[in-house]
Formats: C-alpha cells, sequence, structure tokens
C-alpha cells in the first residue's frame, strides 16, 4: 500500500462536483479503511498479519508515530486497533461510540474514566448492566416486512 502525497483538491471538491445539494454526504477517511482492513484481517485469521500490520503502520507513521511491536497476539492486535481508533477518529462523531458498542467496552471505559476523572465526574447512570442496550432497536417497517422477525430485547 502507497499514501498519495498530495490531491488535487480542485477535481476532488464535492462541492465542484454537485455545487448545491441538501444531501447528506457519508466521508469515509483512507485512516478508517486501513484500521477496518487491519482489525478483520487480524480477526479472520486469529492472528495479525504482515499485512494487518502494514496498514496500522501506515496510520502511525502519518501520525508521526513508531510503529507497532510485532508479535502481538490476536487480543493485544485487536486492542491496539481499537486504541489507534480512539485516537485517529477523537472528536469524529459517534465513532468511538460505535467502537466501545461493537467490542462492548463499555465497563472499562467507564472504569477508566473514573479513576482519572476524580473531578468533575460525569454521571453514566446505571451502566452495571449494559449488554441490554448493545443491540439497537429494529425499525418497525423492517420488522413488518419479516413476519418471522422479533424485537430485539428492552425494545
Amino acid at each position: 500500500m502507497q499514501l498519495i502525497p498530495s490531491v488535487d483538491e480542485e477535481k476532488c471538491s464535492y462541492s465542484s462536483i454537485h455545487p448545491s445539494t441538501n444531501k447528506t454526504t457519508d466521508i469515509i477517511r483512507f485512516a478508517e479503511t486501513l484500521l477496518t482492513f487491519a482489525e478483520a484481517a487480524a480477526m479472520a485469521t486469529g492472528t495479525p498479519s504482515a499485512d494487518a500490520y502494514n496498514a496500522v503502520n501506515l496510520v502511525r507513521q502519518r501520525a508521526g508515530l513508531s510503529n507497532l511491536t510485532p508479535g502481538l497476539s490476536a487480543a493485544a492486535f485487536r486492542d491496539s486497533v481499537v486504541n489507534e481508533r480512539a485516537y485517529e477518529f477523537a472528536g469524529e462523531f459517534g465513532m468511538r461510540w460505535f467502537d466501545i458498542v461493537r467490542m462492548q467496552l463499555l465497563p472499562k471505559v467507564l472504569a477508566a474514566r473514573s479513576q482519572t476523572m476524580e473531578q468533575n465526574k460525569i454521571d453514566a447512570g446505571d451502566a452495571s448492566n449494559p449488554a441490554p442496550k448493545y443491540l439497537a432497536p429494529i425499525p418497525f417497517s423492517d420488522l413488518s416486512l419479516s413476519p418471522g422477525w422479533s424485537q430485539n430485547p428492552t425494545y
């Protein structure tokens, strides 16, 4: 994989292609593609491959960081990728939240926050059992099209 050193903004600008639109545009950054690939590749094979390390290291090198230490276990590699995503996508709406939900990390994240944020604590509510909220509700329109389906628990 090779990063593109520069982009012709005039040719790649969304507003030059669609000057007036009210449509929402999702933007997927290359870093997201690389980190998603790295995580999926390691989970698919049970061990991080050279390509998975290369993908994470491209993101880290762009940020001026050293490469990941080779030889990590699958769990340690996955944790490193999820941690990398937390820093890479800080402030980008929902990115961290969906990682926390899909990896079921809420109790761990809240425990770490309560240790480091003695002042100005954020009330986490009843987060002692977040499992019921790891699944989102199925839209009623989808349920009505699929009679065999039932709504996810707690909804």
